[in-house]
């Protein structure tokens, strides 16, 4: 009877232990499970957070996102454990957390492919920002070649162009010097004839006065007077006469306001050609009296002196030839060296128009350009004509008109107009 009591007993604590069991499974076990599902969720979060590493802009916001998110789990796991849930607002609040968990993550996983389609169409856009500058920078390169090639040929032609006058001159100067040594032999020869004429005529004379004399001492008639012819003129006199009556207009006593009048307002060419050489042979004799009248150590150069020499020692220069009616004066433009009062070396550029100076400059180390032109600085800038300054038997010297005329631009705004 003992033995059955505590077997009973025993069976009563194992069913009541088991029923307790059953209880507090029934109570507990949807809430872990409910806990450990939000931990899994939580673990989810965790890796988001690796994908908005990813992210450049909008870092700082999807990461507080995150952060607020994972309090919220943290929340909910906090209530599970003290508040009585039933099954089915577990199930509910589970289902909702995974629901924002997913739009959470496909929002990152959107922003992540946003960004790469940005970051690949940025790359695409250097490389074709890169490919357009290569593209610029090679036609650049290639203008600038065709550039400096066409300027070469251009030079090239300059000095083909300088070496064909140069043989010009040296030959019409070889003609020329045969034809004065034909003229000097002419002139010797008539020079023995006027003088055999000469020795002729006087003996004629003393012959006509001798028989004048003996007929008047033999009372006798004389013979009509017979005056001898008068004594040839040089031929220098004769081709100084033939020079002013060949001039078509007498500039002689025109007055400088005239001169320039007509030069700028005249139509006439055979006018205008003879206005200029009349003005430029009014600016020599005013610069030669000037250069004679000039105090010792003082420098008025209007042009380098190799420029100035060269007029003093070119040959008498044939008379101007006269322009036809359609002929267009030619624009050559030269740089040679220029020395000003130091030892330093500047450079003199000038712009001719036909034969005579259109535009002149100056440039010199440590002083302002100088830069002159033809109608308003005169009095300053260079008298000769272009065959009497002899540029164009210099090598190098003459350059192109973008080269004269960069450098005058570029000097137009900080330029001096008197030396």
């Amino acid at each position: 009877m003992k033995n059955k009591i505590l077997y009973r007993r025993n069976n009563l604590i194992v069913i009541q232990k088991n029923f307790r069991m059953c209880l507090a499974k029934r109570k507990y076990r949807p809430r872990y499970l409910y806990i450990m599902k939000l931990k899994k969720l939580c673990e989810k979060l965790d890796a988001m957070s690796q994908i908005v590493s990813q992210l450049n802009k909008e870092k700082e916001k999807s990461s507080a996102e995150i952060q607020a998110f994972h309090e919220k789990m943290k929340h909910a796991i906090q209530q599970a454990k003290v508040t009585d849930l039933t099954i089915q607002q577990m199930e509910k609040n589970h289902l909702d957390f995974v629901k924002a968990v997913d739009e959470l993550l496909l929002n990152l996983q959107k922003k992540v492919e946003q960004q790469k389609i940005a970051e690949e169409r940025e790359r695409v856009i250097k490389i074709q920002e890169e490919m357009e500058r290569e593209r610029l920078k090679k036609e650049e390169e290639k203008q600038k070649k065709l550039e400096e090639e066409e300027m070469k040929k251009r030079k090239m032609e300059l000095e083909l162009q300088r070496k064909m006058e140069e043989e010009c001159r040296i030959k019409e100067e070889k003609e020329n010097a045969k034809r004065m040594e034909e003229y000097q032999a002419q002139l010797r020869l008539q020079e023995e004839e006027e003088l055999k004429r000469h020795q002729q005529l006087q003996q004629e004379h003393s012959d006509h006065e001798l028989a004048l004399r003996l007929a008047q001492d033999m009372d006798g008639v004389p013979d009509e007077v017979v005056t001898p012819p008068p004594l040839p003129r040089s031929a220098y006199v004769l081709q100084q006469q033939e020079q002013l009556a060949s001039k078509k207009y007498d500039l002689s006593k025109w007055k400088y306001s005239d001169l320039r009048d007509a030069i700028n307002t005249s139509c006439d060419l055979e006018l205008l050609d003879a206005c200029r050489e009349e003005f430029h042979r009014r600016l020599k004799v005013y610069h030669s009296w000037k250069l004679k009248n000039m105090h010792k150590g003082s420098s008025q150069s209007r042009a380098p002196d190799s420029i100035m020499q060269s007029a003093k020692q070119a040959p008498p220069m044939p008379p101007a030839r006269k322009s036809s009616l359609g002929a267009v004066a030619t624009d050559r433009y030269f740089r040679i060296p220029f020395v000003r009062n130091s030892a330093q070396k500047g450079w003199w550029y000038a712009h001719f128009k036909g034969q005579w100076i259109a535009r002149q400059m100056e440039l010199h180390p440590d002083k302002p350009p100088i830069q002159l032109v033809a109608g308003k600085d005169d009095m300053q800038m260079c008298e000769l004509s272009l065959d009497e300054t002899g540029l164009t038997q210099k090598r190098g010297a003459e350059i192109l008109e973008e080269e004269f005329n960069a450098v005058w631009d570029k000097h137009s705004n900080t330029s001096s107009t008197v030396p």
